[in-house]
């Protein structure tokens, strides 16, 4: 699972944190303790934070870290020397290519003729300073297309061509059912509403929500995670998995699986 895009502000204060696995020690003597603290140690200045709190617990730590001007413009700096990307030729530091083709880009930055590098720099330095809401990958349909839900809809009404070398564009022409869906065909397969099982201990009508929500919605962990009431999309992200894991073996819940997949018309 790739990691959620960090925001990095300078002055910015972070928690970080970590947790062992099942909530299990991940320290087991004072000597464990010491070695991280050495690890803490060279990361300070490696990194150039400052370390402005810190506890170390039997199975998790806590550090409170600010983030220096000294890293950022460390960042600037390898950002443009970079050789092999194009930033370089975008913002003047050299003469760009006869094969590669930057004014398009540039221009749409708008403004005067002499301005559009210095707006490009501006925009691109911006954002790797002060952090992004969101990547833009993170909005892929499909793993084939970037783009808002108007330029999608003009693009399903175009998707031709061999069904096997398309399969996940024409993926796209599927009319996918939504949470609420789901969530009704599990609530009918159970006898129950969704409020009466959702937080039951032990009962895995949510997990299988959160299973066919990324399998037949496509929808993303933290929207799932919003959709069933869960604190952060890394808890929906472990139940999903270990929900997918019992599947393998656990033929009661391949067949409700399998009961709500028939209600909603999809296959699996």
């Amino acid at each position: 699972m790739a990691r959620p895009l960090r925001i990095e502000k300078v002055g910015g204060w972070y928690h970080v944190t970590a947790r062992g696995n099942e909530r299990k020690a991940i320290f087991r003597d004072d000597a464990d303790r010491r070695h991280f603290l050495e690890i803490v140690a060279e990361m300070v200045p490696r990194f150039r934070l400052r370390l402005h709190c810190f506890v170390l617990m039997d199975n998790h730590y806590h550090l409170i870290l600010e983030l220096r001007e000294e890293q950022v413009r460390e960042r600037m700096r390898k950002l443009q020397a970079y050789r092999w990307s194009s930033y370089r030729w975008y913002i003047g530091l050299g003469a760009a290519p006869t094969w590669l083709e930057c004014d398009t880009v540039l221009a749409l930055g708008g403004g005067a003729k002499t301005e559009p590098r210095r707006r490009y720099r501006e925009y691109v330095e911006t954002a790797a300073r002060e952090g992004l809401e969101q990547s833009p990958w993170e909005a892929i349909q499909e793993q084939v297309v970037l783009g808002g839900a108007e330029f999608l809809a003009g693009l399903r009404k175009q998707i031709r061509g061999d069904a096997q070398e398309q399969m996940r564009a024409r993926r796209l022409t599927e009319v996918r059912p939504d949470l609420e869906a789901v969530i009704a065909a599990v609530e009918r397969v159970k006898g129950e509403k969704w409020d009466q099982f959702r937080d039951r201990h032990g009962d895995r009508g949510r997990d299988l929500v959160l299973y066919l929500g990324r399998r037949l919605c496509g929808l993303k962990l933290k929207e799932l995670a919003a959709g069933v009431g869960l604190p952060n999309y890394s808890v929906g992200a472990t139940n999903t998995k270990r929900y997918e894991q019992r599947l393998q073996s656990d033929r009661t819940e391949q067949s409700q699986m399998k009961a709500v997949a028939h209600l909603l018309n999809c296959e699996m």
